[in-house]
């Protein structure tokens, strides 16, 4: 887990502490108070209290019905590991028993979050690294019950009926283990009552008591969107990933896991800052892997894309694009595409409903078949230029029912030829239909007939209504397009045998005249 950092409004145990007096610690109000994390919240983040320090509010300045101070101790049960903390974190030597407490050496040297000036180098950086060495001594520690999981993003998050005091903040995400501690947030203090009153601002610079802003110092949950959630097998669409540096980050990277059912075009993606027009070049982030189509597998279920410096676009929104074939593997029930940060387990999933075409004519034949005709087989065969192929187990032949309709289904967008493989008994075997047929999202694009019997097939209201015919004689065939070609031609043979004929008998007659 990564440390996620309270920023301004948050009060901290500088906050708190700085300028404080010291003494006795005198009874804090019970049960009164409450603390409230609000901003960049994510779905599914635990948070846990402790109590880790009371307030000396018998040391508390009040000055113009404002409270200008208050002095801390820290809680027995952590002032030995407060100590331990502070040798390796804060200091070599042991300096804060000059304030005679460890929180209270650490907010008074540090002046976090206040205009008190820092006696320490790297002030902000020394507190947050108490804090974060802190949150390691959890252990046999009692935490507020209950904690407290976000139901959606940006939800408050509200710990109520607590001791007045200072609270040590942990998260972690839901689908952790119990037994993982967890990261820490910050030192967050309650109100503070003196002498009847309860003071929720602190110091000079009213430092808010009680309330925190979530922004998290690495990212949490990307956003993740498609052009179209309902696509056919065979449509190419688009993804979007969407996320914002945060201000702290050292390195940033999207993590990418689509479904089997997706064929991610990688030499599509580009990387832009939002709001600037122009793409980032391709030297500012690095895709792995770097081109070419990426199916997930086994060994690589996802692909990345990291800004190579990070640090350089802090605060910034980085929206992602690439295109994605939807291949025939694509689950009609659902197909997911999951995408998360480096060394997040906080995951956004779009999931699109892919669907298939379907190509249904009507078998019509002659004499009492004039409307339909029953039991004529016909294969459907795939272009090899379809950017998907025919899906596992779609059925390539089909039979015409009673009313002489023929339905093939589950067709990814593309081109098919369809032909008459088995013909009615008593109809005509010569000059078998066939025909070319497009499909894309859900339409029929184009009917092109072919071959010997491309007379026998037709279509009106654009490609609506295609009917397909069969006939009993060579005579039946429609006298115009390949089948009138074949019927011209096998008239013209017929005329040439019978030339051909005449002429062999007018020369056996003449032999025989001239004998």
């Amino acid at each position: 887990m990564k440390l996620r950092k309270l920023f301004a409004g948050v009060a901290a145990a500088a906050t708190l502490l700085g300028g404080m007096a010291f003494g006795a610690t005198a009874a804090n109000a019970a049960d009164t108070a409450s603390i409230t994390l609000s901003g960049k919240t994510v779905k599914g983040t635990v948070y846990t209290a402790y109590k880790i320090g009371s307030y000396d509010t018998a040391s508390a300045k009040v000055e113009k019905d404002k409270l200008a101070s208050v002095g801390v101790t820290t809680d027995q049960a952590w002032k030995t590991d407060a100590e331990n903390v502070l040798g390796s974190t804060v200091t070599n030597t042991p300096e804060y028993k000059g304030y005679g407490d460890p929180l209270a050496y650490v907010a008074g040297t540090t002046g976090y979050y206040t205009n008190t000036p820092a006696t320490l180098p790297n002030a902000s950086a020394t507190m947050e690294s108490f804090v974060q060495s802190l949150a390691g001594k959890l252990d046999g520690k009692t935490a507020v019950d209950p904690s407290q999981t976000v139901a959606n993003d940006n939800d408050k998050v509200v710990f109520s009926g607590l001791d007045e005091g200072l609270y040590l903040i942990v998260s972690k995400t839901d689908t952790e283990p119990a037994t993982d501690a967890g990261s820490p947030l910050a030192i967050v203090g309650t109100q503070v009552t003196v002498n009847g009153t309860a003071y929720t601002k602190l110091g000079a610079n009213n430092q808010t008591l009680g309330k925190a802003v979530v922004k998290p110092s690495t990212p949490q949950k990307p956003s993740k969107s498609a052009s179209d959630l309902n696509p056919y097998v065979g449509a190419t669409i688009t993804y979007t990933l969407e996320g914002t540096v945060p201000a702290k980050a050292n390195s940033f990277k999207f993590v990418d896991t689509p479904s089997a059912g997706l064929t991610v075009k990688l030499d599509t993606l580009k990387v832009n800052v939002q709001g600037e027009t122009d793409p980032l070049a391709n030297t500012e982030y690095t895709v792995d892997p770097a081109s070419g189509d990426f199916n997930t597998s086994a060994a690589k279920p996802s692909f990345t894309i990291a800004l190579n410096n990070a640090t350089k676009y802090q605060g910034k929104h980085i929206v992602v694009k690439y295109n994605a074939l939807v291949n025939k593997k694509a689950n009609v029930n659902g197909t997911n595409n999951d995408v998360r940060f480096d060394n997040s387990n906080q995951t956004t999933t779009t999931t699109i409903t892919p669907q298939l075409n379907t190509v249904t004519f009507t078998k019509k034949g002659v004499d009492a078949d004039t409307n339909a005709l029953k039991g004529v087989v016909f294969q459907i065969v795939a272009d090899t230029n379809n950017a998907t192929p025919l899906p596992d187990g779609t059925a390539t032949e089909a039979t015409s029912g009673d009313k002489g309709v023929v339905t093939f289904s589950g067709l990814p967008n593309g081109t098919y030829t369809i032909t008459e493989k088995t013909p009615a008994d008593g109809y005509l075997t010569t000059a078998l239909p066939s025909f070319t047929v497009t499909v894309e999202n859900g339409k029929v694009t184009n009917v092109t007939p072919t071959g010997v019997g491309a007379g026998l097939v037709t279509f009106e209201n654009g490609y609506a209504n295609i009917v397909v015919k069969n006939v009993k004689k060579i005579t039946q065939l429609p006298l115009t397009g390949a089948a009138g070609t074949m019927l011209f031609t096998v008239v013209a043979v017929l005329l040439a045998g019978v030339a051909a004929t005449v002429f062999a008998k007018s020369r056996f007659t003449k032999r025989a005249l001239d004998a």
